[in-house]
């Protein structure tokens, strides 16, 4: 809760690597996609490249994407 805002921002893209959805419907809006811990990595890789591409096709945002906010992916 404390990075919602953050979270929301249209150049985010959250995976979560769990078997349960967030119980607050708030965190859960957030996720884009949902994903058990025992996920291939090759398909856990696609997914990442998904919400790459979703982020660059976003007309709403206007910042490059990165990873942790470290990396800038291009």
């Amino acid at each position: 809760r404390e990075h919602y805002e953050q979270l929301r921002d249209p150049s985010v893209r959250v995976i979560a690597m769990t078997r349960d959805r967030f119980q607050d419907p708030r965190l859960d809006s957030v996720v884009y996609a949902y994903l058990p811990p025992e996920t291939p990595h090759e398909m856990v890789e696609r997914m990442v490249d998904n919400a790459l591409d979703h982020i660059h096709l976003d007309p709403n945002c206007t910042s490059k994407p990165t990873l942790n906010n470290q990396f800038p992916i291009t």
